[in-house]
């Protein structure tokens, strides 16, 4: 079953609105120094593509994975992608402690949301990507095992 093209082109959407809002975010911190707006940026801008691949592959890829091994590599490839954004998002944090510590921002209370938020949010989606991985790299295996008995077998691919 794979995922209805609608919600695929909606992702599309959301994600392009998303980076569309973040480079707005960025302007209007550039043109007005805001530390929230510029760090809204960011995580927009940082976090966008990763949700849009995530919403248009990862359903199908993850629920209902086909029979391939080039499929099972993509897809291993994706949560990779989207581990490195989160991440990245997340780095951000040290970033913003580390200006605020050095007075270079005055923005306490938002830096102390920004990173709870964060944390909410890793605590819960790095343990699922962590899973979905290890059944992804699992389904992985079992289509490299059964090429090598075909390969063995006499069958070319």
């Amino acid at each position: 079953m794979k995922t209805p093209r609608s919600l695929q082109i909606l992702a599309l959407i959301v994600a392009a609105a998303g980076m569309a809002a973040g480079a707005w975010f960025a302007f209007l911190g550039w043109q007005r120094p805001s530390v929230p707006l510029a760090a809204l940026a960011v995580v927009l801008l940082l976090a966008a593509p990763a949700l849009a691949l995530v919403a248009m592959f990862a359903r199908q890829s993850l629920e209902h994975p086909s029979e391939d091994l080039g499929h099972a590599d993509a897809t291993l490839r994706l949560i990779r992608t989207v581990r490195g954004h989160v991440c990245a998002a997340a780095s951000f944090v040290v970033v913003l402690w580390f200006c605020e510590a050095f007075g270079l921002i005055r923005a306490t209370n938002f830096v102390i949301l920004y990173t709870g938020l964060c944390a909410i949010a890793l605590a819960a989606y790095l343990p699922w990507l962590a899973r979905m991985e290890r059944r992804i790299g699992e389904r992985r295996e079992i289509y490299r095992t059964r090429l090598n008995e075909l390969k063995a077998e006499g069958f070319s691919t």
